[in-house]
């Protein structure tokens, strides 16, 4: 059972995981673009964020593996958003990526 002191993160970091997936959603459903994109990298940042202080607060070692494995994948996919968001902006001003 977690410590006392991990309870309040742990249900914050979930309260917050929740927006940031339904947050997620609502992005997903707009158009395609650059802004678009750049929005699911923010969002992919905050996720990582999330995870992070889940892992700042674990003392766990299951919570703090798969803690740190959550925020890479958040991490390579805010950059993997990014980089689209770039290439798309890149497209629209006549450039190449």
């Amino acid at each position: 059972m977690p410590a006392a002191t991990e309870l309040p993160v742990t249900t914050q970091v979930d309260a917050a995981l929740d927006q940031v997936q339904k947050d997620r959603e609502r992005v997903l459903a707009a158009r395609s673009g650059p802004d678009r994109s750049a929005r699911m990298a923010e969002l992919y940042e905050i996720e990582a964020k999330c995870w992070a202080v889940l892992f700042e607060h674990s003392r766990s070692r299951v919570y703090w593996r798969a803690a740190l494995s959550a925020r890479e994948y958040a991490r390579d996919n805010a950059r993997n958003w990014r980089d689209r968001a770039a290439t798309e902006g890149a497209l629209n001003a006549g450039g190449t990526p």
